[in-house]
């Protein structure tokens, strides 16, 4: 750099009517400079821009498949990309709550076609680095300038060069998480919003700002929900010291208000239709956006990671490592001592950008997590007392949305934004003691200094080109799904199988369905589905270090035409160097399948369709059912001597597979039957093919055969979507009569009781309600409660510990005796009951009408109602090596309860 980025007479507020070429020529020679510095820092990607990605095979391949999938569900299928079922197929998966870089695909969609999405993909990583220098450079301009900094571009371009090419830019980047390089919209963000408080209080009113405030915010949400929400902790503080300031000169900051309320309303305007997608999807699904803190305790940030270099940092990464490799995070947020320098600076000579010292410092102390890590270490022991520090991130894991972030070292991101504006400031000072014709030397020696810590080359590179076997795979013609091997389902949570999002990008070169696929959140029956599947289960559990026995084995094969009859299954594609060798193995094994190419590397295997493949009847409530369960059904079930499984929506979906044939109209039958209670109004029953309504009944109770016709069109290759849908679906809680029958005692409990007994491995628990009242003691052994059968006052509640007492049940036994007839007498166990149990407590549990004997049972679960007097095997009981409850009353069923399919029959 030999010249000032910029005219910077011309960026004085007081000055309005520079000529654009003016106001331009900093930002494109900053943009120049930024992207020649994104080229040298993501070396050497230039040098393969068509076929790798920045990455260690991790999480890039699933943002290539973001461009591909939201140009093809756009363009291609005419549809909305916040839905899927070209992967995670049958069943598909929505993508409201996944990181779909909406925006990076909007800005993909002119490229793909002339460089593909690996190539679109690479150059928005550029741009994007590019973009968030110029965005940080405009931000640190114009604060350095609102201070009458002079000659502020050579310093903003320093501050700006630090948001873009930070420490953590590169980690982020080595894993594939290209949402987190794309952030140019929070600097964008904070300068519109500091431009609207600047202008606004100064009655130079304009809504050309709030309206750049509501499209940066909209271009953050729709891109990463993360970075909306940094935007939002961002501008908390900045409005708060704006109307601070306005307070304390005695300008009533009533007129900010007008601005924010402005902006408030447009952010929540852009955001809505996103947020409508996320209720109706809270609505059908539940509510499955968290789970619990999400491992953001071993996500966090350790306290010396500020300070000790990442590992991707070809010299002093190898120093810090013995320090590094103790984080149970990998090092991501590591600052650098230039920029700790440059800070110090800033915060000792310019007394008014402090806040964005204090910003910095809480953006820190976030980045560490909700308890505090040092050198792996995050438990402390004050003179005995073995405790956490907890830290302020615990509490945003109680905010809405806010919870979801389960990364705390992503507040580096915010942190960096702050850190740029202070380097700008000290970059300042400096520039200050040096003469006009030695500044871009010195801005030349700081910016070598203060990137040299934030240094990560040469980056990791990952392959993406498509194996051959994809080009075999796209030219079969037709609409049909393929497998392949890693085979595995993958959220923020957990994993099935073993994916690989490398596999999934493919999808961009074959174009077809498949079974498995990356997800940030789904609900939790897309993984059941997939887990209780034979074939394909089975091997996700082979994946993952389980190896199927002679009977499963036995079973899948008998079950794998069927399953490739379902999905039109017609490839297996096997990528060996993921170590895969004994799942190809059991595929070849229970799948029938015709090598048709090998390299080694990859192997690619017809799945030959059977004959006679299509079963004759779907016996839904049975295991065998579970292929062909869509979303929203319960388990299978005992419904009036049936196996079923329930509905749980008014439309809820099952699977069939194409039936057809040659034929042109075609007939199957539906056995169901409603859920009925005393006073059910009708119904009508609606089974929609494909979208297709085939048929409208009024729903009868009991079981009865709902018979329809389709035509050969309305059937497609693959697993076809039967709806079935009722009116209404109802909660057995709310619905079916109060029952308060004890057995077959002949007494009837006056209130309602609920009892849960968990032996020690299956949750350690004895629970008893009266009324809703909870009334046991809680203690090892059996809990006892006395109940007064008359008005259902409670006569006593102990608990005797038959586990280790050896006098226990002797007074168990006198505690049963002393009751007088006609009491009722409920019994819970917790941990174990069984070791000291004797034969005059079960004598006595007799006279309740209870004839489990625990003895023997060491630790199993025991929970009884019983009435004193009453005959052996009378009373209500449950024993079991799990958790066992029981409920006299109101029924305790919350499900939300339609109809129950038994089967469903083809032909006839």
């Amino acid at each position: 750099m030999t010249a000032p980025l910029a005219s910077d007479a011309a960026l004085r507020p007081a000055v309005t009517s520079a000529p654009l070429l003016s106001l331009l020529r900093g930002p494109l020679l900053a943009a120049v400079l930024y992207f020649v510095l994104a080229v040298v820092f993501t070396w050497p990607l230039v040098l393969r821009l068509m076929d790798h990605v920045v990455g260690i095979d991790v999480d890039e391949g699933i943002f290539v498949w973001n461009l591909w999938w939201l140009r093809f569900s756009i363009l291609s299928l005419g549809v909305s990309p916040f839905f899927t079922d070209y992967i995670f197929y049958p069943v598909g998966v929505s993508l409201v709550y996944y990181t779909l870089t909406f925006v990076n695909g909007l800005f993909s969609l002119p490229l793909q076609p002339f460089i593909g999405p690996v190539g679109a993909n690479n150059l928005i990583l550029l741009l994007s680095l590019t973009g968030n220098g110029v965005a940080a450079f405009l931000l640190c301009r114009y604060i350095l300038v609102s201070e009458r900094i002079d000659h502020p571009s050579l310093p903003a371009f320093l501050g700006g060069a630090i948001f873009a090419f930070a420490a953590s830019r590169w980690v982020y980047a080595s894993f594939g998480s290209s949402n987190l390089t794309t952030l140019w919209p929070l600097p964008l963000f904070t300068l519109a919003l500091l431009k609207t408080l600047d202008r606004w209080d100064a009655k130079r009113t304009t809504w050309a700002q709030p309206a750049l405030v509501v499209l940066w915010f909209a271009c953050a949400l729709y891109n990463e929900l993360t970075l909306a929400a940094f935007e939002l902790f961002l501008a908390a503080p900045l409005i708060g010291r704006r109307i601070w300031s306005a307070t304390r000169a005695g300008r009533p900051p009533l007129r900010l208000l007008v601005p924010l309320a402005g902006i408030g309303a447009g952010c929540a305007l852009s955001a809505a239709p996103l947020l409508a997608l996320m209720w109706q999807e809270d609505r059908l699904e539940g509510q499955y956006l968290t789970d619990r803190w999400g491992y953001a305790d071993g996500f966090s940030a350790d306290l010396l990671s500020f300070f000790l270099p990442t590992h991707l940092h070809p010299i002093l990464g190898g120093l810090a490592a013995p320090w590094t490799s103790q984080f149970t995070d990998v090092p991501i947020v590591f600052i650098g001592y230039g920029v700790i320098l440059c800070t110090m600076l800033a915060l000792w000579r310019f007394h008014r950008v402090r806040i964005w010292g204090w910003m910095a410092l809480g953006f820190a102390i976030l980045c560490l997590g909700p308890v505090l890590h040092i050198l792996g270490r995050s438990r402390w022991n004050f003179d005995g007392i073995e405790t956490n520090i907890p830290l302020p991130y615990i509490a945003l894991h109680y905010i809405p949305l806010i919870s979801a972030n389960r990364f705390p070292n992503r507040f580096s991101i915010p942190l960096t934004l702050c850190l740029a504006v202070l380097v700008a400031f000290g970059a300042a000072a400096i520039f200050r003691a040096a003469s006009s014709r030695r500044q871009p030397f010195v801005a030349g020696v700081l910016l070598v200094v203060l990137l040299f810590d934030q240094v990560a080359l040469p980056l990791p590179l990952n392959d993406l080109r498509a194996p051959e076997i994809y080009r075999i795979i796209a030219a079969e013609r037709g609409d049909f799904a393929i497998a392949q091997l890693p085979l595995g389902w993958r959220n923020s949570y957990g994993m099935l199988g073993k994916e690989r999002t490398t596999v999934q990008a493919y999808q961009y070169a074959h174009q077809k369905r498949t079974l498995g696929g990356n997800i940030s959140r789904n609900p939790p029956f897309k993984f059941v589905y997939f887990a209780d599947l034979p074939v394909f289960g089975t091997i996700a559990r082979l994946e993952q270090g389980e190896p199927p026995d002679a009977a499963t084995e036995a079973a899948d094969r008998a079950a794998a035409p069927s399953l490739i009859a379902l999905y039109d299954l017609r490839f297996l594609a096997v990528h060996r160097k993921y170590d895969v060798a004994a799942a190809e193995a059991y595929a070849r094994r229970v799948l029938p399948l015709d090598l048709i190419h090998d390299d080694g590397e990859t192997a690619l295997y017809r799945v030959r369709a059977q004959s006679g493949a299509t079963p004759a009847e779907i016996p839904f409530g049975e295991p065998a059912g579970r292929p062909y369960r869509g979303d929203g059904w319960t388990g299978e079930e005992i419904y009036e001597g049936r196996p079923i499984r329930w509905s749980t929506r008014p439309s809820a979906r099952l699977f069939l597979p194409n039936i057809a044939g040659s034929a042109s109209i075609v007939s199957f039958s539906v056995r169901a039957a409603p859920f009925d209670y005393p006073g059910r109004p009708e119904g009508t029953l609606r089974l929609r093919l494909n979208g297709h309504l085939l048929g409208e009944f009024p729903l009868r109770s009991g079981f009865h055969d709902y018979r329809v016709s389709a035509f050969s069109e309305q059937f497609v290759g693959g697993a076809n979507r039967l709806d079935v849908e009722v009116d209404r679906t109802v909660r057995p809680a709310d619905v079916l009569p109060i029952d308060r029958t004890i057995g077959t005692t002949g007494i009837r409990a006056p209130v309602d009781i609920r009892v849960e007994s968990a032996g020690l491995a299956a949750g350690n628990v004895a629970r008893i309600a009266v009324g809703g009242q909870s009334v046991a003691r809680d203690r090892r052994g059996y809990n006892l409660v006395a109940i007064d059968s008359s008005n259902g006052r409670i006569l006593q509640s102990t608990a005797f510990d038959t586990f280790a007492d050896e006098g226990a049940s002797a007074r168990l036994a006198k505690a049963i005796g002393d009751l007088p007839a006609g009491t009722i007498v409920v019994l819970a166990v917790k941990d174990d009951a069984s070791a000291k149990l004797g034969e005059d407590a079960v004598a006595a549990f007799r006279t309740l009408g209870i004839v489990t004997d625990l003895r023997g049972g060491f630790r199993a679960s025991h929970a009884a109602i019983g009435v004193k007097g009453a005959p052996p095997g009378s009373a209500v009981e449950a024993r079991g090596e799990d958790v066992v409850r029981l409920a006299i009353g109101r029924s305790t069923d919350e499900r939300t309860l339609g109809v129950a399919v038994e089967r469903v029959s083809f032909g006839g």
